[in-house]
């Protein structure tokens, strides 16, 4: 009989450091996660330096999706801009005598926030060695 209490015992103390451990464990994960929610909350999308003020003239809800999905717009490109210039003379690399007549641009806010967030998290695995929200092995 005092063999099975002391093989209890032994099992209590082992289980009562699991707990200590797991504990530890979830306190370490959880400023892990509180840590990149800060930094998640911080990270502000920006938009390209030539897009029209209808992508973000300040006044909109950036916590409403609405707000992003509706911020699709077509922006016609100047004749003699740098984006004129830059698409006239790609077009010319592989059609020589081809004429650009006109140039528009998308800016579709919710892809945009897409490929910023994408860019971000890439940033910030290669800042961290890997180890960012989603990535990085636990050893």
């Amino acid at each position: 009989m005092a063999d099975s209490h002391a093989g209890l015992s032994s099992e209590a103390e082992q289980l009562k450091d699991d707990l200590s451990t797991s504990r530890k464990s979830l306190y370490i994960l959880d400023v892990e996660a509180s840590h990149w929610r800060s930094l998640a909350s911080k990270a502000v999308v920006e938009f390209p330096e030539t897009w029209s003020d209808q992508c973000d003239d300040g006044q909109g809800d950036r916590t409403r999706l609405g707000w992003w999905r509706d911020g699709r717009c077509e922006v016609e490109i100047g004749v003699g801009t740098e984006e004129w210039k830059m698409a006239t003379s790609k077009l010319k690399e592989s059609l020589p005598h081809a004429e650009l007549l006109s140039l528009k641009r998308i800016e579709d806010r919710l892809l945009w926030r897409r490929y910023w967030n994408k860019r971000h998290d890439i940033q910030l695995k290669q800042a961290t060695g890997g180890g960012g929200p989603r990535g990085g092995e636990r050893g």
